[in-house]
């Protein structure tokens, strides 16, 4: 298709690796660019940071830390040329246990859990989203069908931000048997969120009276099994 690349590497007085990369069309016109860190950090992890630059304004930046102990962290963030944003977040243990989350930023700055993929049966959905870039987001909502079909949590905690928990968000995470909501901000509970979950799952609710019996209600109008119990937690 008339496609170049052209790279180059430098290595800077620091001691890190820069590798760029560029691609032109057949009339030399630049389509992409990719930038590529390599470094050590103090304490010895090592960082690889890929920047990459599209024609049409979209924008991303992967970053992969490996510390000496084994574990990697793999951050990935898309910028598109609608405002939106949307980061992958992948944690991978030296046993191999692998956990991918994947959150959605619209154009307003509200983020929401659009899919969450784990080997560990804790599942925390954290009220705040910190980035390398020092961005903060605050998680306002668990898209539909994020856990659905999990056969591997049981155990999962909703933090205080969110207000949103979407259509069988949970449906048939058949060995989750302990849910507990932070939030007492939660207005919509989709149908089925909870749908099929372990028959005798306890839902902890952390809040007042009134809130409650008024996240029950959400959770049991949207469809639940009777042997599922309820228990209200005095907050702290």
């Amino acid at each position: 298709d008339g496609t170049s690349m052209f790279r180059t590497t430098n290595k800077e007085a620091d001691g890190c690796k820069k590798i760029y990369t560029s691609y032109t069309n057949k009339d030399g016109k630049v389509i992409q660019n990719i930038v590529e860190v390599v470094d050590i950090s103090d304490n010895g992890d090592i960082i690889d940071r890929v920047e990459n630059t599209n024609e049409d304004g979209s924008y991303s930046v992967g970053l992969t830390v490996t510390s000496k102990d084994g574990k990697e962290r793999h951050e990935l963030i898309e910028n598109r040329i609608d405002g939106t944003r949307r980061v992958i977040l992948t944690n991978i243990n030296p046993n191999g246990e692998t956990t991918q989350r994947i959150y959605v930023t619209d154009r307003n700055g509200k983020t929401k859990l659009t899919k969450y993929v784990t080997d560990r049966r804790l599942a925390s959905v954290a009220s705040n989203l910190m980035l390398s870039d020092n961005s903060k987001y605050s998680i306002y909502a668990i898209s539909k069908n994020t856990f659905k079909e999990n056969r591997v949590i049981t155990r999962a905690t909703i933090g205080n931000t969110v207000t949103t928990i979407g259509t069988e968000a949970f449906k048939n995470a058949k060995n989750l048997k302990t849910v507990i909501i932070y939030s007492d901000k939660i207005k919509k509970v989709g149908r089925g969120a909870f749908s099929g979950i372990n028959k005798k799952a306890v839902i902890q609710i952390v809040g007042s009276e009134k809130t409650f019996n008024a996240i029950k209600k959400k959770i049991t109008d949207s469809g639940i099994a009777k042997t599922v119990t309820f228990e209200r937690v005095k907050p702290n």
